[in-house]
C-alpha cells in the first residue's frame, strides 16, 4: 500500500493542479472507501493485495497529496504551523480511531471492521474534500515544465532525500512495535507505543512548525532528519543490541515522532518557498514518489528483520544502517539553503540583465 501511495503521488499532484484539489481529494476518498468495502467480501491474498494495496494506495495518494500541499498556499508567515495543524489530523486519527477499530475487530471480526472504515472514510473524506480549496484560483492550468524541473539540483536533492528517508523508516517506525512485542511487551504496550508516536508527532508538527515559522523552513528539513538519525544511533541501536526495557522504547518513539512531525510540517512550506505555489501539489508529489522504490526495496529487508527477531538474533546492525541513512539524508538537506541562495542569485542576475537590456 505504501509503495502504491508513494508512486501515485505524481499522478495525484497532476490531478490536483489540473482538476482542482477538491475533485482530487473526493476521487481518492471514493476509491479508498470502495476498496475497503470490497476487501471486506474477499479472503484471497491476491484480491486483498489489489484492493488494499493498489487501489487503496492510489486513493491515499489522491487524498494526501493535495491535502498536504494546501495549507502552504494559504499562509505566508505561518505556513509551517498551519501545515502542522493540518497533518496532526493523521496523528489524532491514530489516537482516536485505532481503539475503535480494535474494539470492532475483536467483537465483530475483520469484515465489519473494514466496512466501518469504509463508511468513516467516505463521510469524513467527502466533507473534507468539499472544504479543500487553494488560495489562488488559476484562470487556466499552469503546465509543468518537466525537463526544467528534473534538471533542477534542488528537486533532485529532495528526491534523493525522500528515497533515503523512506529506506530508513523500515526499522525506525515499521519494526519498532514488532520488536517490542517479540521481546516481552504485551499487545497493549505495543498499541501504546503507536499512541505515543501519534501524540508526539502531533506536538512536533504544531510546536515545531511554530518555531520553524520564525527560524526558517528550508534549513529545518535537514536538521530534523539529522536528529532522527542521531536518536536512532544513540537510543534505538543500543535497544536493539541489548533488548532493554520498554521505557527506553517509549523515549525513542517520542523523540523520533517529534522530529518526524517537525519535518512533515516544514517540508511543504520549504518546497513552496523554493519552487512557488503554482504547481505545488505536483512538485510535492514528485518528491514523495521518489520514496516508492525505497519502500519496494525495503520490503524484503523488513521480512529479514522479522525473521531475525523471531530467531532472537541481533538486529542492531540493521537499525544502525537506518540511522546512518537518516543522517545522510539530513546532510543532503543542509545543502538545500546553499542551493537556494545560489538559485536566488542567478534569478536576480537574470532579472538585472533583462532590465538593463530593455532600458537600452
Amino acid at each position: 500500500m505504501g509503495g502504491f501511495a508513494a508512486a501515485g503521488s505524481v499522478f495525484a499532484g497532476c490531478v490536483a493542479d489540473t482538476l482542482g484539489y477538491p475533485i482530487c481529494c473526493f476521487l481518492g476518498t471514493v476509491l479508498m472507501s470502495m476498496s475497503l468495502l470490497a476487501a471486506s467480501f474477499v479472503s484471497q491474498l491476491w484480491a486483498l493485495s489489489i484492493l488494499q494495496g493498489a487501489l487503496c494506495g492510489l486513493g491515499i495518494a489522491l487524498v494526501f497529496t493535495p491535502a498536504y500541499a494546501a495549507p502552504a498556499q494559504w499562509f505566508e508567515r505561518h505556513r509551517a504551523v498551519s501545515t502542522g495543524i493540518a497533518i496532526s489530523g493523521s496523528a489524532f486519527g491514530t489516537i482516536v480511531l485505532v481503539p475503535v477499530y480494535r474494539a470492532i475487530l475483536a467483537s465483530r471480526g475483520s469484515a465489519l471492521c473494514l466496512r466501518a472504515q469504509a463508511l468513516i472514510t467516505l463521510v469524513v473524506g467527502a466533507g473534507a474534500a468539499y472544504g479543500l480549496r487553494t488560495r489562488v484560483q488559476l484562470q487556466r492550468p499552469v503546465s509543468m515544465q518537466w525537463q526544467k524541473t528534473m534538471r533542477d539540483t534542488r528537486v533532485l536533492l529532495l528526491m534523493l532525500m525522500a528515497f533515503l528517508i523512506a529506506a530508513a523508516r523500515f526499522a525506525q517506525i515499521l519494526c519498532l512495535p514488532v520488536f517490542a512485542r517479540v521481546y516481552g511487551a504485551d499487545q497493549d504496550t505495543t498499541y501504546n507505543i503507536l499512541y505515543t508516536m501519534g501524540a508526539a508527532s502531533l506536538c512536533g508538527a504544531i510546536i515545531g512548525g511554530s518555531v520553524a515559522d520564525k527560524s526558517g523552513y528550508i534549513a529545518g528539513i535537514g536538521l530534523c532528519e539529522s536528529l532522527v538519525g542521531l536518536f536512532t544511533l544513540i537510543i534505538w541501536t543500543p535497544i536493539a543490541a541489548a533488548q532493554v526495557s520498554a521505557a527506553s522504547i517509549y523515549v525513542y518513539a517520542a523523540l523520533f515522532a517529534v522530529s518526524s512531525g517537525v519535518l512533515a510540517a516544514v517540508l511543504p512550506p520549504g518546497v513552496a518557498q523554493m519552487f512557488g505555489s503554482a504547481r505545488l501539489a505536483t512538485t510535492m508529489g514528485l518528491v514523495i514518489a521518489a520514496s516508492a522504490p525505497a519502500i519496494i526495496i525495503m520490503t524484503p529487508v523488513s521480512v529479514k528483520f522479522f525473521d531475525m527477531l523471531g530467531n532472537r538474533h541481533s538486529t542492531a546492525w540493521l537499525v544502525a544502517i537506518s540511522g546512518i541513512l537518516s543522517i545522510l539524508a539530513g546532510c543532503l538537506g543542509f545543502l538545500l539553503p546553499v542551493l537556494q541562495r545560489r538559485h536566488a542569485r542567478l534569478v536576480l542576475r537574470r532579472q538585472s540583465s533583462i532590465s538593463w537590456t530593455s532600458s537600452n
